[in-house]
């Protein structure tokens, strides 16, 4: 039976993918009323498409 084995780049790629990945999802840079915001008008447009 054969495993499915990366290579050395495939690995080198995907941890490169998920340091960038975590990059991105810790920017936090927003306060709370913007978020509120953001919330509230996703909830507008969904009721208005319902």
């Amino acid at each position: 039976m054969q495993k499915n084995i990366i290579t050395a780049t495939e690995r080198d790629l995907l941890a490169e993918v998920r340091v960038l990945t975590n990059e991105f999802i810790a920017v936090d840079d927003f306060d709370s009323a913007e978020l509120e915001a953001a919330s509230a008008a996703k909830r507008a447009a969904l009721k208005a498409v319902a």
